[in-house]
């Protein structure tokens, strides 16, 4: 490229490898705010220089004339010369550096998979809610000292463990393989989970057994369906969950994801009645279990206080006394009477025999009266100490008050067993628990799955750190082998 000199001036020839004295004098500071500053008339230059045609030659033009400016114009000099330096410099320029493989595999193209199945593949998933308690009709027993009262202000204790219970029950078996039994008398889950709609990453599938497949074995199955019970249990469990309240104790909270809004909440209706159904069958078997228990101590007791008054029946006929310890005290008194009576006879004898002599008949009289009291007396004392059956009064005696003391035992037994289940029909009626639901299911407005742009972050965030550790893997190997 010529630019026409002015006439007053001589033409200057420049070249590459011979630069012009005053564009020397410069230094590289300076040179690269001039180049900075005249970047775009550089640009311009080497473009008119390509397109020019001497620029194609061999050896880049470095002899021709580039610029005849005048020697007066000193700028156009040093523009010319950092001209051919930045030529020089672009020419010598190392290659762009390109994007790492493992970078595109790991991080590019996950994340674009990624972007492409949340933001236009995956389907629309909708959330039903309900908030449900269990109570107990009538309450428990109230507890008594610092756990009644903190329970009573709500610090803590006097808790529900019946309830408790009740809810880990419930959620057991939300979870449980029964309930997709129940289920399936009204609801058809499979046809719900496994529509051709929803997108083949999100529906209800069969994961065929890949080694079954490769050795031959036929596997066994017992229903007749496409999607095994055990595939559509794990299925199942991630879309339905009950979650106790942290905030509120006592409540639970009944989840349930579809892929309409329709089957949500029908599914979610039918989970809350089954539940309930399931807490009043406990609730209705616990109090039948209690008055049943309570009838066979009844039973229990009649059956040992009847044994007892037979016992107690056949010893009197045995012992031919009703009341061996009043037939006992009855001989005792007659006993004291009859020596009462001798120590008078004995007495009056004694007077008389100061006056009288011993052949006198009023002597002999008590005499005979006296030696026919004392034989009766003795006969007495025999017959209180023998039986007829060699036993002694005093056996008799213990062993009647062992039997008499059965008996009365078993009686208040019975009286109590009675009592005890008359007691439990009332509590059993009181006791009875229930489900209520106070938040009911309703029916989702709008989806709440997937959030596609968290997935979509949370993903490239994964692929990032994975291709960072991966990237800082093979720099320690590549470090290892130098």
């Amino acid at each position: 490229m010529e630019i026409s000199p002015s006439p007053t001036s001589a033409s200057l020839e420049v070249s590459p490898g011979h630069p012009s004295p005053d564009a020397e004098s410069l230094n590289d500071q300076k040179s690269l705010r001039e180049v900075n500053r005249f970047s775009w008339l550089t640009g311009m230059i080497n473009f008119f220089r390509k397109s020019s045609p001497g620029s194609n030659k061999e050896g880049g033009g470095q002899s021709q004339s580039l610029v005849h400016p005048s020697p007066n114009n000193q700028l156009a000099s040093q523009v010319t010369h950092l001209i051919v330096d930045d030529t020089q410099i672009g020419q010598g320029m190392p290659p762009r550096r390109k994007m790492p493989r493992s970078f595109l595999l790991l991080v590019i193209l996950p994340t674009l998979f990624a972007f492409i199945y949340f933001g236009f593949i995956a389907s629309d998933q909708y959330e039903s809610t309900s908030d449900f308690v269990i109570k107990t009709q009538g309450g428990g027993t109230p507890n008594s000292g610092l756990s009644g009262i903190m329970g009573a202000i709500g610090i803590g204790g006097g808790g529900d463990s019946s309830a408790i219970g009740d809810t880990a029950m419930v959620q057991a078996y939300v979870e449980s393989a029964q309930i997709l039994k129940d289920l399936s008398t009204d609801l058809d889950l499979r046809s719900m989970y496994d529509s051709k709609e929803i997108d083949p990453i999100s529906r209800l599938r069969n994961h065929p057994d890949f080694f079954s497949r490769l050795s031959g074995r036929k596997t066994r199955r017992t229903t007749p369906n496409a999607i095994s019970n055990e595939e559509l249990l794990k299925y199942w469990n991630k879309k339905v969950q009950v979650t106790t309240g942290k905030d509120t104790p006592g409540t639970s909270t009944l989840t349930v994801l579809a892929f309409t809004p329709e089957d949500a909440k029908s599914i979610a209706d039918h989970v809350i009645t089954l539940s309930e159904k399931l807490v009043n069958k406990v609730s209705e078997r616990a109090q039948q279990d209690a008055v049943m228990y309570a009838q066979k101590e009844v039973e229990s007791a009649h059956d040992r206080a009847i044994k007892a008054f037979d016992d107690l029946s056949a010893f009197q006929e045995r012992a031919k006394q009703v009341d061996p310890t009043g037939f006992a005290k009855a001989r005792s008194e007659i006993q004291g009477k009859m020596e009462a009576d001798l120590s008078s006879l004995q007495s009056q004898m004694e007077a008389l025999r100061k006056r009288l002599p011993d052949e006198a008949p009023g002597i002999q009289q008590l005499h005979s009266q006296a030696i026919a009291l004392q034989e009766q007396l003795a006969i007495e004392k025999n017959r209180s100490t023998k039986t007829d059956h060699g036993q002694s009064a005093t056996e008799v005696i213990n062993e009647f008050a062992k039997r008499q003391m059965e008996t009365d035992f078993a009686s208040k037994d019975y009286l109590s067993a009675l009592t005890a289940l008359e007691s439990a029909r009332i509590q059993a009626n009181q006791q009875s628990r229930y489900l209520e639901a106070f938040d009911k299911p309703s029916l989702p407005d709008k989806p709440t799955l997937p959030a596609r742009w968290y997935d979509i972050i949370s993903i490239l965030a994964v692929t990032l750190l994975c291709w960072g550790v991966w990237s800082l893997f093979i720099a320690g190997v590549k470090e290892h082998q130098h």
